[in-house]
């Protein structure tokens, strides 16, 4: 039988995890979506500025993509895993304490 620390500890690594899923799955649509203008892997530098939303070539780029298949990527997923993660970290070490 498990204990109550045991789910507890459990369920913050879950949502640590969960946390980090989120953050690759927001990468992996920001790539896909980026590398429809020039390819995967050209003005990496500059679209990397796009992964948080805070640039001025983001919109830029959108432009030019213009209609696309794939959603235009909004950073609110990274963010939000970004925020899931911390709170699974924060309970798994307080739960270890």
């Amino acid at each position: 039988m498990i204990s109550e620390q045991q789910r507890k500890a459990n369920a913050a690594h879950a949502l640590f995890f969960a946390g980090l899923a989120f953050m690759a799955a927001a990468a992996a649509w920001w790539l896909i979506y980026y590398s429809q203008w020039h390819g995967m892997f050209s003005l990496l530098d500059v679209k990397l500025s796009c992964i948080s939303g805070d640039s001025f070539e983001c919109s830029t780029f959108q432009n030019f993509i213009g209609p696309s298949m794939i959603p235009v990527y909004q950073p609110t997923l990274l963010w939000g895993g970004v925020v899931v993660t911390l709170i699974g970290l924060y309970l798994t070490r307080r739960n270890k304490a």
